[in-house]
């Protein structure tokens, strides 16, 4: 975690590959093919803390090409998804770990959370990047924006018919889209804003969302009716 949070912070356009490497090699770790589910679903966490550390260093530092590879480095899965067997690294993870979202729930103060994956994440991942970074209250945005970007690049990948058929794992920011105020609004925020921006958006510059403006204008607004319907009381 350390190194992946110096590559994607500090690193120079060279080390990009070296990156990529590190989720590479870690995907290629023996994973049990017969048991517990919770355990086979569970040999993907160690890649899960991996993107997160990654993706919110590369956010802070706005290393789009980093982000990429934090969240669509193509790793290894015996599972063939999208028809690959070199997914990138968002759909084989979350694809793996959506399974068991629920168990999360058994972990220490997790039991009554919304979204106890995200939250065991947050509070994970938090004394690394201050020790290293010292984000200070920046943490909880890049937090949010990383999901934010993480559930959406998922949506994208998983069916090019998002109308139909959007889902990405809803964090922390879903439920406080639900709040009162317009500051509390992080997903409508976050999404006006990279709207505004249009292609000169940084993720689209690397080729999120396939580089398209209209591709992601589409994904993000049918992402957002699904969070209206997510009933959390």
């Amino acid at each position: 975690m350390t190194v992946a949070v110096i590559l994607a912070h500090w690193g120079g356009s060279e080390h990009v590959t070296l990156l990529e490497r590190i989720f590479a090699r870690i995907s290629e770790v023996g994973k049990p093919s017969a048991g517990i589910v919770v355990w086979i679903r569970l040999a993907w966490y160690p890649l899960l803390v991996l993107m997160y550390a990654a993706g919110i260093s590369a956010l802070a530092a706005r290393r789009f090409d980093m982000l990429k590879v934090a969240l669509l480095a193509p790793v290894y899965s015996e599972q063939r998804l999208s028809g690959r067997s070199d997914p990138p690294v968002v759909l084989a993870v979350v694809g793996n770990l959506t399974e068991i979202v629920e168990q999360f729930k058994r972990l220490p103060d997790m039991e009554k959370k919304y979204v106890p994956r995200s939250e065991h994440i947050y509070r994970k991942v938090q004394p690394l990047l201050e020790d290293e970074l010292f984000l200070g209250r920046t943490y909880d945005k890049l937090f949010d924006d990383f999901e934010m970007l993480l559930a959406l690049s998922f949506a994208d990948l998983r069916d090019d018919n998002v109308k139909a058929h959007v889902w990405g794992p809803p964090g922390r920011f879903a439920w406080k889209e639900r709040g009162r105020f317009s500051d509390e609004k992080v997903y409508s925020n976050f999404i006006t804003q990279a709207k505004a921006e249009g292609q000169d958006w940084g993720p689209l510059r690397v080729g999120f969302f396939r580089g398209s403006n209209t591709r992601f204008s589409e994904v993000a607004d049918a992402y957002a009716q699904l969070l209206s319907q997510i009933n959390w009381w």
